[in-house]
């Protein structure tokens, strides 16, 4: 059986006064033992705690207030985690400057309770917390408060049709429920009695799934939430702390899908947080429009979805399971579950198809949009072909700028808000690239043309060649004669495997070819022969090509050669003008045999006192002579002339053979008419001789060609006595006008030919008296 107090009659000197007929503690420790039980009874009676208060309750002892509970004190009230405080009045505050630390807190009385300050309940202190709030049929109204809930253990809130309420926007501050969880073991279930302005019953729900751990006995998970109000054309507004947009994963606003309530999930305090399974609550008016609300949400199919503040984007596509006829949603969030949380419809997304067609380059692709969905309708279809935009149409048509691959993406909406796409490479095939080559545009000559186009991607299949108004043909290769000088266009289309095509037009000029003509002069074996164009013709000529017997010798206009051998050669001219036209001339050129001159003489050893020379002409090929003996006086045209020279002498004896043809041949050899000196040299003379002989000395004998001569005459004693370079001064045998005497004396004798030749004689001349 209690021991009950009243204050009304208690008073405990010197830690106690009045406070609007209920208690002040003003720095007093007070000491509730086991069984105790203190009651403030006055309605108006409020309990102040100041200059560090404290209670220390054991055990079973309660504390009843009927009034309000202020801790001024500057510490948590109470000293220990046993004991109950019992608000039991109407319209109660908890409150004061400093946050209380309950052990177990029960509401009972005719009226709610309302937090003025962060609170604790479940025991503050160190040791066991397993204090409890026990709501009963009364609501907390936690007025942007935390309410922290420190007893680890699922039944430490109890109620029976009490709630918490704590239906703050972020603008006023959340209500946060915190309950430390620590590392409770798992499928332990914790329910947060969370509780709507109009007292609709709203339970948060968590489930431990799998184990954390803890950091200092302080591991918590605190949730707190809020509506908006979902009259609005732009609901769920405001947002909630740190969230910037309502969007969807297509960008696109989604508030209409979302129902009109906002969760946010704090935890703290764990190395390892535990994985956990959220259930949110809701209420009905928050999705439904037939209670009023403007969105348009699908219940069963609403999905949980996590804000990302460092992509300022949702985390879609969200996930959990709806429960309709419990008006929540739960969602198994492993450990990634802090931040803010709101629930939405995940849009019935179109399955997105869409035809289009085989084209080449240049041809315009039809494009149609065959997209379905499920549920719902498709209100929107955006075609972004290579940057140009097409809206709302199901079918298109576009031309693309070139040929390759491209990607086509079509984006449909379903009026349910889900935006998806599809990208479809189409491919655009090339056209053909045509081309051709021909050649001899000159008339009368055949001219060949041969396609050379490609394609970049398959094979060429065929080409189809017209020469406007002369012939068609097919194939790779086409010729046509043309007989005359013209002007005509030549038209080549090819196709390649996808049925691509093109064309390509050349005007093809047939050109004259080049009248080819020459001169040439008729030469011997020998002889240069000298070529002269002679082709004549409108257009200018470019090149020239002269050859004999197909060996060629020139490129110039004119030209010549020089043929070394008599005969009959194939001269060949070659012309091509300035179009390209070549045509020629081919020619004998005759090259008539050349005379051969030769001749021999005799004597082959001529001396003048000898000068006859008989000529023998061994000439070839030669019907006509003509002979130049070399002294500027003889001549002959007979065959084998006779020729006497009169001096000595070089002559060049030149024989010049001709025949019918006019190809003479000159030959010419060197005639020598030498000297005839035989010199006899007396041994004796007689000057002054009476029968006047052989009165002088000198050399006598033949001299025909002597050129030079000189003599000297020596005494015994070496003394030169007499000289002469005149063969017709002899010595008289005097020495400086004196007859010398009877004597033998030296001479010394030089004689030089007229080809330079010298000779020597030295010897005795004896002089008789």
């Amino acid at each position: 059986m209690f021991k009950k107090l009243s204050i009304s009659i208690l008073c405990v000197l010197a830690i106690s006064e009045l406070f609007g007929q209920g208690w002040v503690n003003n720095g007093a420790k007070v000491v509730l033992t086991d069984s105790v039980h203190v009651v403030v009874t006055t309605a108006n009676g409020h309990y102040m705690n100041k200059n560090g208060g404290l209670i220390f309750s054991k055990r079973k002892s309660y504390f009843t207030l009927r009034g309000n509970w202020y801790n001024n004190g500057g510490n948590v009230a109470i000293a220990t985690n046993d004991g109950t405080v019992i608000l039991d009045g109407g319209g109660q505050l908890i409150g004061g400057l400093s946050s209380t630390s309950f052990n177990s807190l029960f509401f009972q009385g005719n009226g709610n309770k309302t937090l003025a300050i962060p609170t604790l309940v479940g025991g503050g202190q160190l040791g066991l917390k397993s204090g409890v709030l026990k709501l009963n049929d009364k609501s907390l109204y936690l007025n942007s408060n935390t309410l922290t809930v420190n007893n680890a253990l699922p039944s430490a809130i109890q109620r029976t049709q009490g709630l918490i309420i704590g239906e703050t926007e972020p603008g006023m501050g959340y209500s946060f429920v915190q309950w430390n969880c620590r590392d409770q073991a798992i499928n332990t279930k914790y329910s947060i009695p969370f509780g709507s302005i109009d007292q609709i019953y709203i339970p948060f729900d968590i489930n431990i799934d799998g184990k954390g751990v803890s950091t200092r006995d302080s591991g918590f998970v605190r949730i707190a939430m809020f509506p908006t109000n979902p009259l609005l054309a732009v609901n769920n507004r405001p947002f909630p702390t740190g969230v910037n947009n309502l969007k969807n994963e297509f960008g696109l606003e989604n508030d209409i899908k979302c129902l009109d309530r906002f969760y946010i999930v704090e935890s703290a305090g764990y190395g390892f947080r535990p994985q956990l399974t959220f259930t949110y609550p809701y209420i009905d008016r928050e999705w439904d429009k037939l209670l009023g609300s403007a969105n348009d949400v699908i219940e069963r199919e609403l999905r949980a979805v996590r804000y990302n503040t460092g992509s300022s984007s949702w985390q879609y596509p969200g996930g959990g399971r709806t429960d309709v006829a419990k008006n929540n949603l739960s969602f198994s969030a492993g450990s990634n579950y802090t931040g803010q949380w709101v629930l939405f419809n995940w849009p019935s997304c179109p399955d997105v198809q869409f035809s289009t067609e085989t084209v080449c380059d240049g041809e315009s692709m039809l494009m149609a949009n065959q997209s379905t969905v499920s549920k719902g309708v498709i209100d929107s279809v955006v075609w972004d072909v290579g940057g140009v935009i097409y809206s709302d149409l199901d079918t298109i048509t576009h031309v693309f700028p070139n040929s390759g691959d491209f990607n086509v993406k079509l984006k449909v909406r379903s009026n349910r808000g889900c935006w998806d796409s599809a990208i479809n490479v189409v491919t655009v095939h090339p056209l053909p690239l045509v081309d051709f080559s021909y050649n001899d545009t000159c008339f009368g000559q055949r001219t060949i043309f041969n396609q050379k186009s490609s394609t970049s991607t398959g094979a060429l299949t065929s080409h189809f060649w017209d020469l406007k108004g002369v012939s068609t043909g097919v194939g790779d290769v086409f010729n046509h004669t043309f007989p005359s000088v013209i002007s005509t266009d030549m038209v080549l289309t090819s196709f390649n495997t996808w049925g691509c095509r093109d064309s390509t037009t050349k005007t093809i000029q047939i050109r004259e070819l080049p009248p080819v003509d020459y001169e040439s002069n008729e030469i011997c074996e020998g002889d240069v022969a000298f070529f002269y164009d002679r082709t004549m013709g409108t257009a200018n000529k470019t090149n020239w090509t002269w050859k004999v017997d197909e060996t060629t010798f020139s490129f110039n206009a004119d030209s010549k050669r020089s043929f070394a051998s008599n005969g009959v050669y194939s001269v060949k001219l070659i012309v091509e003008n300035e179009f390209g036209c070549i045509d020629s001339i081919t020619k004998n050129q005759l090259v008539k045999p050349k005379a051969a001159a030769d001749f021999t003489f005799f004597p082959t050893q001529i001396a003048i006192s000898d000068p006859l020379v008989r000529f023998f002409n061994s000439s070839g090929n030669a019907n006509y002579f003509s002979w130049d003996f070399g002294d500027n006086i003889g001549y002959s045209n007979l065959a084998n002339p006779e020729y006497e020279y009169g001096d000595t002498g070089v002559y060049p004896v030149v024989l010049i053979a001709n025949n019918d043809g006019q190809c003479p041949d000159t030959v010419m050899k060197v005639l020598f008419v030498g000297p005839d000196i035989r010199i006899f040299i007396p041994n004796a003379f007689t000057p002054h001789g009476e029968d006047h002989i052989n009165e002088t000395f000198k050399p006598v004998g033949i001299l025909h060609g002597l050129d030079e001569f000189y003599m000297e005459i020596y005494n015994r004693w070496g003394e030169l006595l007499y000289k002469t370079d005149d063969i017709n001064r002899p010595w008289d045998g005097t020495f400086r006008g004196s007859d010398v005497e009877q004597d033998n004396y030296l001479y010394l004798i030089k004689v030089v030919d007229v080809f330079r030749n010298e000779k020597w004689f030295k010897g005795i001349v004896t002089v008789l008296r």
